[in-house]
């Protein structure tokens, strides 16, 4: 028998067998092949697109510096407008010592004007007090010439 397992002959030698496994082998490198190929194309379309993606992410991440970098140039400008502003400002201001020293001679400057007007207060009083006493003494000195006068005539009356 020939190497069979039953009674009927199957027609496979180990030529047979060979050349179906040779045959095999071949089918099965060639569908590697072909997997290999479709992967490899598969791999260098997903490269070509994460390329793609990397450039258009630097491409964005570019103008988004850029439109940063302008925005932080306008923001220094102007707190540098700022500042030169403060600058100018504070260079028109008078300074502390000077203000002091101007506001302490004002100090006294009033200080001496109200002693001032107090002594013109008590000038003002004594003229009032002296012009009071002169107009007094008038008025007594005409009352006492009346008196002479009426004496006088009494006496001029009482005589004749």
């Amino acid at each position: 028998m020939s190497g069979e397992t039953g009674r009927q002959e199957s027609g496979w030698t180990i030529d047979t067998v060979k050349a179906h496994l040779e045959r095999l082998i071949q089918e099965e490198g060639a569908y590697r092949d072909e997997r290999f190929r479709a992967s490899d194309k598969a791999v260098e379309s997903a490269l070509i697109q994460a390329d793609k993606a990397v450039q258009a992410a630097l491409l964005a991440a570019e103008k988004a510096v850029n439109k940063a970098e302008t925005a932080a140039e306008k923001r220094f400008e102007s707190v540098n407008e700022f500042r030169a502003q403060l600058a100018d400002q504070a260079s028109t201001f008078m300074p502390r010592t000077e203000a002091e020293s101007r506001s302490g001679a004002l100090g006294e400057k009033i200080d001496d004007l109200g002693t001032r007007v107090d002594s013109l207060a008590a000038r003002v009083d004594k003229a009032e007090g002296t012009t009071k006493g002169s107009q007094v003494l008038f008025g007594y000195a005409v009352g006492a010439i009346g008196v002479l006068v009426g004496l006088g005539g009494l006496i001029a009356v009482l005589v004749r």
